[in-house]
């Protein structure tokens, strides 16, 4: 399953001096340079969301209403097409394929229960947060081995294409203390289920 569970990451470093060597190599990934790198990428996704949203609001010929659109979930499929292209290289298109997106679900309810236990941490004793959140345990699994999954893909693919995880492993050869391949796991999950956003669902276009 992966050792992300058990390896800190930026949300949970407690010392100081980890946190400032995380956020200082992770930094580098979202650099100015960095972002004017991907402004093509980054501008492709905008106009897919774009397309979709403008052609779900002309108004439909036979009653002059527009389609009805449930916009957090179109805004979650924007967020998720943008923290994959970036972060790993790859491209899910939620926006048009609904393969992936169940994980936006699982990602929502992990971070409730991840929200709770880092204000009520004694939920973890007796392992009462399973019993108050008992879908985010099955969310967590099904989110580390989709992670999983894209990490065996790309280095079947020997880095080819620019990522933020190919620019962590990058460091390891050109940093006196980079992250280990555990810590960038463990940074790579954290900034996978970051981008869940909520909209109240009601909102409609």
């Amino acid at each position: 399953m992966g050792k992300a569970s058990f390896v800190p990451n930026l949300l949970t470093i407690m010392d100081r001096k980890e946190h400032a060597r995380h956020r200082r190599l992770i930094g580098i990934g979202f650099s100015q340079s960095a972002m004017k790198s991907v402004n093509e990428r980054l501008l492709h996704h905008v106009k897919s969301f774009y397309h979709v949203a403008y052609n779900a609001g002309l108004p439909d010929e036979a009653n002059g209403w527009s389609h009805p659109l449930t916009m957090s979930d179109l805004y979650s499929y924007l967020t998720f097409n943008v923290m994959a292209d970036f972060i790993y290289g790859k491209s899910y298109d939620l926006i048009h394929c609904p393969d992936y997106r169940h994980l936006l679900e699982h990602i929502e309810e992990s971070n409730l229960r991840t929200g709770v236990l880092l204000y009520c941490p004694q939920l973890y004793i007796g392992r009462l947060d399973r019993k108050l959140f008992p879908r985010a345990s099955t969310g967590n699994k099904t989110i580390h081995s989709f992670i999983n999954q894209i990490i065996q893909e790309r280095k079947s693919e020997n880095g080819v294409g620019q990522s933020i995880y190919e620019q962590l492993g990058t460091q390891r050869k050109s940093t006196d203390h980079p992250l280990t391949p555990e810590e960038i796991r463990s940074e790579a999950m954290l900034l996978t289920i970051a981008g869940k956003i909520y909209i109240d669902p009601q909102s409609k276009l």
